[in-house]
């Protein structure tokens, strides 16, 4: 075919001038050419093995550049057929992949929201959750390598997880909401300051904590980040406060009066409540609660809980932000702030 010939001359000509890798130089080539009307729709496009031979490259290079222009959603290929073209022509939206460690929780899914609505659709947005699974987490970076313009994700303080990412295109790679330390690690990250913000929140809060006679921060199953540990004792001891912390899930047992809480899980939340109603110990007089995570119900329960929070929406605004301008020395922190409610 004519338009096979006229490509394989041009990507011939590209191959020898252009800098870029020989991938993103084959798959620019295709997506040109299906632009400058050389490619028709649903026509197919040389095969691997064709495009080896002509232009004497190697055939995994050759199939890392088609799926990347899958991924783009410039071509498509059926089992026992070569690539066709999908797309008349191709305007150059990044395709980009997103990993969470949960999607389900009403913070996550403001933090989701804000990233699609600032995105729209000048942005195509595949979806990922590790589930805090060291090895999921791995296992997903490694298979999504090579196939999207960038890569947003919420990492997870573990060796393998630390290894894979010091292994990433850094320019590429945006960490979101938590921050963790590797070798070679020179990217972009939007992240939350855990030590010193809620450190600083606690000292405001000093005079109101002092008024209880315990202090209990809960982290169930490590959940709270491991800074927020560091800043709670670190205060407590400076304002000699009694405190202890639960690394547990907490049980009615462990539900006292004359205790201000921490508490990071909203299961935790509701059995510290239940209890209190249960022993009709007063807001704010027999007990005070501070939950972490503002969502819309925790404005309604107990006339509204005081929340140590994040802008969610506005953290994936930021996101989105990044993804439409990517900027390789992009470095956010997000503001914490206490929501002020009937339970403090």
């Amino acid at each position: 075919m004519n338009s096979h010939k006229t490509f394989l001359k041009t990507l011939s000509n590209n191959l020898k001038k252009s800098n870029l890798n020989k991938p993103q130089i084959i798959a620019n080539t295709v997506i040109d050419s299906v632009n400058a009307g050389i490619f028709k729709l649903g026509e197919p496009i040389p095969s691997i093995h064709k495009v080896a031979n002509t232009c004497t490259i190697a055939k995994e290079t050759i199939r890392q550049a088609y799926n990347i222009l899958k991924c783009k959603g410039v071509v498509d290929a059926r089992r026992g057929r070569s690539y066709y073209t999908i797309v008349e022509k191709y305007t150059d939206t990044p395709n980009v992949f997103l990993m969470f460690n949960y999607f389900g929780t009403p913070h996550k899914v403001e933090t989701l929201r804000g990233i699609m609505d600032g995105v729209g659709n000048k942005a195509r947005l595949s979806f990922f959750s590790h589930h805090k699974n060291p090895d999921t987490f791995v296992k997903t970076l490694e298979e999504a390598k090579g196939k999207y313009d960038y890569y947003v994700v919420m990492p997870l303080r573990d060796e393998k997880c630390a290894k894979a990412l010091s292994e990433f295109d850094q320019s590429k790679l945006l960490l979101i909401d938590i921050d963790i330390d590797y070798p070679n690690k020179n990217c972009p990250k939007i992240i939350q300051n855990f030590n010193e913000n809620f450190y600083a929140i606690l000292k405001e809060l000093s005079n109101d904590i002092k008024k209880y006679k315990d202090f209990t921060f809960t982290m169930v199953l490590n959940n709270a980040p491991s800074e927020h540990k560091i800043a709670f004792q670190k205060f407590c001891k400076e304002e000699k406060v009694k405190s202890k912390i639960l690394q547990k899930k907490i049980v009615e047992d462990d539900v006292n009066d004359k205790t201000i809480w921490i508490i990071f899980d909203d299961d935790d939340l509701v059995t510290v409540i239940k209890k209190s109603n249960d022993m009709k110990w007063q807001i704010k007089k027999d007990y005070a609660v501070i939950s972490y995570n503002d969502i819309p119900v925790k404005r309604i329960i107990c006339g509204g809980i005081t929340t140590i929070s994040i802008d969610f929406f506005g953290l994936g605004k930021r996101v989105a932000k990044q993804i439409l301008n990517w900027n390789p020395s992009c470095e956010e922190t997000v503001k914490t702030f206490l929501v002020q409610g009937n339970t403090l």
